[in-house]
């Protein structure tokens, strides 16, 4: 048994004001590290549009946000899942604060940010 207490994990504070709780780490199937973590962002956030080029990432909505994904904007309640798939454009868009836990499969630093195709 493994016991976990959000409280007792310290937070990477990203530059725009997202609080990253890594909460677990595994090995996949595929014997890859997979990522359980939680995000909280504050209101006013918009992230850079961007893609994974080999991870997927589920995300379960604890306050209600929205999220761009290929082009559309998706608002999402407490309790609602998205499974963004390896490629698919996508960027949190924070209205509001948002609170969200996700999985990362595998854990890979494979993020690439989309260029404005206006420039």
């Amino acid at each position: 048994m493994k016991i976990i207490r959000l409280d007792s994990i310290t937070p990477e504070i990203r530059e725009d004001g997202r609080l990253i709780y890594s909460i677990l780490n595994y090995k996949n199937l595929g014997n890859l590290e997979s990522k359980f973590f939680r995000v909280k962002i504050p209101a006013g956030i918009i992230e850079d549009e961007h893609f994974h080029k080999d991870s997927n990432e589920i995300f379960i909505f604890l306050k209600p946000g929205k999220i761009r994904i290929n082009k559309n904007l998706y608002s999402f309640n407490e309790g609602d899942v998205v499974i963004l798939e390896k490629g698919e454009k996508h960027n949190v868009i924070a209205e509001q604060e948002m609170d969200l836990f996700g999985i990362k499969d595998p854990n890979l630093n494979d993020k690439v940010i989309v260029k404005d195709e206006n420039n």
